[in-house]
């Protein structure tokens, strides 16, 4: 079985920079589910207030992510948006866990260290991507598939869920340049992938969160 635990016995241990994998019910989640042979069809990475200077401000943990989804305002823009945003991570569980948008949740703890340098680039790379859409289904397919066979950039007008993930941690300096961002999916930061951190960093397994579904 998947065991899962609570999101309140676990939120404290969570670092900036953990991976969340999210398995989507969307008719093209079920699509990737299909042709990548993996039950995860979304990804993206925490991020803690108190590591972006919004202690007090936004909420204690954060969720940095690709979305098409315009269900929740993002925290930089103050609007909803597709694309890249920053929204509360509970939040998003809840309304995706009520919405059925998704039924399963899991975060992958990241072992890889992140310094002060580090946060301060991702600090100034957020904002250089809220212009940035959410790709359509056959678009951000098409897109993955040419950088993994053939190594070719997408740009940054459009990014899905992955390709955000990869090119936040590679802008970090925690991850090799040696492949385009729109060549990772989200298999790929889950057990069955492989894909490595730099300074010896790796993520530690699948833990599954326990989100109920709740009632208005």
């Amino acid at each position: 079985m998947d065991w899962k635990v609570n999101y309140e016995e676990v939120s404290s241990d969570f670092k900036t920079g953990d991976v969340v994998l999210m398995h989507g019910d969307f008719p093209m989640s079920k699509m990737i589910q299909f042709l990548e042979g993996s039950k995860w069809t979304h990804s993206g990475m925490l991020v803690l207030a108190k590591d972006i200077g919004k202690e007090g401000v936004w909420p204690d943990v954060l969720f940095w992510e690709s979305n098409s989804l315009t269900n929740l305002p993002c925290l930089i823009t103050g609007k909803p948006k597709t694309g890249p945003m920053l929204v509360p991570f509970k939040e998003r569980l809840q309304t995706n866990m009520n919405n059925y948008y998704d039924s399963i949740f899991a975060v992958r703890s990241n072992t890889t260290p992140i310094d002060q340098e580090a946060l301060k680039k991702l600090v100034d790379f957020m904002p250089t991507v809220m212009d940035a859409t959410f790709p359509t289904d056959l678009k951000m397919w098409y897109e993955n598939i040419e950088g993994r066979k053939e190594g070719k950039f997408s740009g940054q007008a459009q990014i899905f869920c992955s390709e955000l993930l990869t090119m936040t941690f590679q802008t970090m300096g925690i991850m090799s340049k040696n492949w385009v961002p729109n060549a990772a999916r989200p298999k790929d930061y889950s057990n069955e992938g492989s894909i490595p951190f730099l300074k010896r960093g790796f993520l530690e397994p699948e833990m599954y969160l326990n989100i109920p579904k709740t009632t208005k």
